[in-house]
């Protein structure tokens, strides 16, 4: 398998040129092991490893990156154009998975259509990997208003900004460490990808070249082993990160398990986590999947006296009740002797009414029990 991937990269890159060519870098296992793989297989190349600061990439791994680039020049820092959470609220928020939030934002962008009914279940275009019954009330109406839903952070953040540099500098084909080992929408990755243009025209150029494609975890993890290559100290103890993509995503199957290493590790990197992905969280949390299920709430409002109740009742916030919401509070104010149940739609409600309480009422006199 080496000897045929080393060919590969040799014969690929001849055959259009090593000026037309440059490395998509993250930093993460995957295209450590490609960096190498190029360089065993080209000596001495002077292919630019291009990697995307997106500010959502795990501390150590953008460090890792920053110290390759001090040792060599081949590596070219770049930025999208636009931040993180800016592009989330303009473009929509990653949601379970890309086919899952594609198929949301189609039906947000034009409706029903055959493709998203077979998704339901309900269209003529067969069973395959259907909507999670759970997750269906996203094709409605009510659910657009609530969350705005897409696949295209990844395309906005990474891709958009390595196409765009590629075309500055001339080097069009990206060499990308994908594998089909790691399933999804990579199951069917090809060596080479051409455009729907290129296709056309015999001497058409591809746009990505997958070299990876075909080999699996367990021979990558034998090739750093037997070449020594040297990945992020993130994958190594204490901490034995497998996955170093974008910190918390949404699409991580298991993103309670690398939220909670996060907290471990790198706590003010888990609180980034919520501010970047926050109402994702909460409508995770609010059904119980991927996320642990949030507690009820309760309010405790303390007063010295009935005169102090008085004295302070009418400066109390008045909070509207909104059933159809997420999160019940319940508020309880000792002398009224009695609990009021609210809804509120996001978790950061629930500080902002236990601060408005502890403006009237004092802090120390103002516990939120969950």
């Amino acid at each position: 398998m080496l000897i045929d991937r080393l060919q590969k990269i040799e014969n690929t890159v001849k055959r259009y040129g090593e000026e037309k060519f440059a490395i998509s870098f993250s930093g993460g296992k995957d295209s450590t092991v490609l960096s190498a793989l190029v360089d065993l297989a080209l000596p001495g190349n002077k292919i630019p490893r291009v990697y995307a600061n997106t500010g959502i990439e795990l501390n150590m791994v953008r460090d890792f990156v920053f110290d390759l680039a001090k040792k060599d020049d081949r590596f070219e820092i770049i930025k999208p154009h636009v931040p993180i959470k800016p592009m989330l609220e303009r473009d929509g928020y990653p949601f379970k998975s890309k086919r899952h939030a594609h198929h949301v934002e189609r039906y947000n962008r034009i409706g029903m259509c055959e493709s998203i009914k077979s998704y339901l279940g309900e269209g003529t275009w067969g069973k395959k990997q259907q909507c999670p019954k759970k997750l269906r009330y996203q094709f409605t109406q009510e659910f657009k208003e609530k969350l705005n839903v897409s696949d295209l952070c990844c395309l906005r953040m990474k891709e958009e900004p390595l196409t765009e540099w590629g075309k500055e500098h001339n080097r069009p084909i990206a060499i990308v460490g994908i594998m089909r080992d790691e399933g999804g929408r990579r199951e069917n990755a090809q060596c080479l990808v051409f455009s729907a243009k290129a296709k056309k025209d015999i001497d058409g150029i591809p746009d990505k070249f997958q070299p990876m494609s075909v080999v699996t975890k367990a021979w990558e993890d034998w090739f750093i082993k037997e070449y020594n290559i040297k990945l992020c100290d993130i994958y190594y103890p204490p901490y034995n990160f497998v996955r170093t993509g974008c910190k918390g995503c949404p699409f991580a199957l298991h993103l309670q398990e690398e939220l909670d290493t996060l907290e471990k590790f790198f706590p003010a990197e888990r609180k980034q986590c919520e501010l970047i992905w926050g109402p994702v969280y909460d409508e995770y949390r609010r059904l119980g999947y991927r996320l642990k299920k949030d507690k009820d709430v309760t309010l405790w409002v303390r007063f010295k006296d009935e005169k102090d109740y008085l004295s302070k009742k009418k400066y109390l916030p008045v909070v509207s009740d909104d059933a159809k919401s997420t999160y019940l509070v319940r508020l309880y104010l000792e002398k009224e002797k009695m609990i009021k149940t609210l809804h509120v739609a996001y978790k950061k409600q629930i500080k902002v009414l236990t601060d408005q309480y502890s403006v009237v009422c004092g802090s120390d006199n103002v516990r939120c029990i969950s």
